[in-house]
């Protein structure tokens, strides 16, 4: 079971990083136990990445949360935290999209073409602080 990032919390890795920590002291030998141990560091990953990305427009930090879902690959795809992290990714490039689009029909004084990318702004709730 995964929980979810809202609002206010704070991202710690230390029982994360506790738990893999005591994996790999513990020299697991079975082909299950390395595979849990691999996944565990996959979260790890994506849980960091998502954490620094978030709320920021850094494209270098949300290319890094990219690479790291992509490096948890199938065997993740469906663990609750990494489709989170994909909405999360996904929704950055949907604003990001927004952003330059608008800066560009501002540029071309396209009143009607501004006025829709308000509106599709909008329903991004591109109206925080990070979208001034």
């Amino acid at each position: 079971k995964s929980g979810f990032l809202k609002e206010g919390d704070i991202v710690s890795l230390d029982a994360l990083d506790s738990a893999i920590q005591s994996a790999k002291d513990f020299e697991i030998k079975t082909q299950a136990g390395k595979v849990s141990l691999r996944k565990a560091e996959n979260v790890r990953a994506i849980r960091h990445a998502l954490s620094r990305a978030e709320q920021t427009k850094d494209r270098a930090l949300w290319v890094l949360v990219e690479e790291k879902i992509v490096k948890a690959g199938a065997e993740l795809a469906d663990f609750g935290e990494v489709k989170f992290a994909v909405q999360r990714l996904t929704n950055q490039r949907a604003r990001d999209s927004v952003e330059g689009e608008l800066k560009e029909m501002i540029d071309e004084r396209n009143k009607p073409q501004i006025e829709d990318l308000l509106t599709r702004a909008r329903s991004l709730e591109m109206h925080d602080k990070w979208y001034a």
